[in-house]
């Protein structure tokens, strides 16, 4: 503020110049009084908020749907960034969900690799944090586009066990004051707790998130599909996605001819064998149902899920061969979709892909879409 005196004296004299400066002492009293007080109303509101935010995580619900509350509660948090949440899976960690307003958010199905910093919160079960300096440390692999500003990893911890880690981004690091990384630590650590709460059953020293195939719960991708169709927007992800089936062309046969153990057996080396990232893709398998699993790969090719359905193709052209030492005769048959503005939930998506699958498994052709 500035604060201008008018007088018929040309010179102010002592006594002048003391009442002045009183008046500026007394204005710069009153100030400080103010901003105080208005502090004291912000931190108050702040406080109420995060109380809110906590509140909004004690519910009973799955607790994919409690993930899926937690980063975006997360994202509020935000101004220019995002939150992603890795988790075990298809034998080993990926990014499985991003936040419905995720920034420069990182392809679902991109695997974490060690050196980077959710790799050090996994592995060390605290947070870490870091500012990041020509593209280092990396948030989660050494493939990812950009990692500018600064990154928190959280654990999400379970009876000490790590079944996760939420990953924080934001291209401005001052964001993360020391009190911000407190409560989005805390976030986390109550959404672990009430997980448990929900589920005192719960079976945490495997994987939460995905079945004992190690394939993701249907639970999850149908949020990771919901998460992706609402960002769709290209200002917020230039990623193509697909959606799909895939299985093999022979069931009844290999059912009858292995026993119930061997086809357990045969269904984690499927798991396996159809990994995008083995073929250098972005992408996720998850559980449909016995011997159907779905899938969702992301890229910018345009022909990512064809190169991807013709590479596994190749391992069963001839006799397969599962971990067991058993061989096993068969094909696969794959059917998809691509997710577009057409769509508005999972349910609708999963709907074309059987039709897709369906289709396949009555031709000839080994994939439809």
């Amino acid at each position: 503020a500035i604060t201008v005196l008018e007088s018929r004296d040309h010179i102010f004299t002592e006594n002048k110049s003391d009442v002045i400066y009183s008046y500026i002492n007394a204005l710069r009293n009153v100030l400080n009084t103010y901003l105080e007080i208005s502090d004291l109303y912000e931190q108050q509101d702040e406080w109420i908020n995060y109380e809110d935010c906590i509140s909004g995580l004690e519910v009973r619900c799955h607790r994919t749907e409690l993930v899926k509350k937690l980063i975006n509660t997360i994202q509020s948090f935000l101004y220019d960034g995002g939150v992603s949440f890795i988790t075990r899976g298809m034998d080993n960690w990926y990014n499985v969900l991003n936040a419905d307003e995720a920034k420069y958010a990182p392809p679902i199905g991109m695997k974490m690799e060690e050196r980077s910093l959710a790799y050090e919160a996994a592995e060390q079960g605290e947070a870490e944090f870091a500012i990041h300096f020509n593209n280092n440390p990396k948030r989660l692999s050494p493939r990812e586009l950009n990692s500018e500003g600064a990154t928190l990893a959280i654990p999400l911890m379970m009876k000490d066990r790590r079944q996760g880690v939420v990953l924080v981004y934001d291209k401005n690091p001052l964001i993360f004051k020391e009190s911000t990384k407190h409560k989005l630590i805390n976030l986390v650590r109550i959404a672990g707790l009430q997980m448990l709460s929900n589920n005192p059953k719960l079976d945490v020293d495997s994987s939460v998130f995905a079945n004992q195939y190690e394939a993701y719960l249907p639970e999850l991708w149908e949020q990771t599909i919901n998460s992706e169709l609402y960002r769709l927007n290209p200002n917020s992800s230039m990623q193509k996605s697909w959606f799909g089936l895939v299985t093999l062309s022979n069931l009844p046969e290999l059912r009858t001819k292995l026993r119930m153990d061997q086809l357990d057996q045969m269904q984690k080396d499927l798991i396996t064998s159809f990994n995008p990232s083995q073929f250098g893709y972005n992408g996720v398998l998850g559980y449909n149902s016995d011997y159907v699993y779905s899938f969702l790969i992301q890229s910018k090719d345009e022909d990512a899920v064809k190169n991807w359905s013709k590479s596994v193709k190749k391992k069963f052209n001839n006799s397969f061969e599962l971990s067991n030492g058993i061989h096993i005769e068969t094909g696969i048959k794959v059917g998809f979709v691509r997710l577009d503005s057409d769509y508005t939930d999972s349910y609708q998506v999963l709907k074309n892909a059987k039709s897709a699958l369906s289709q396949a498994l009555k031709s000839n052709k080994n994939e439809a879409v």
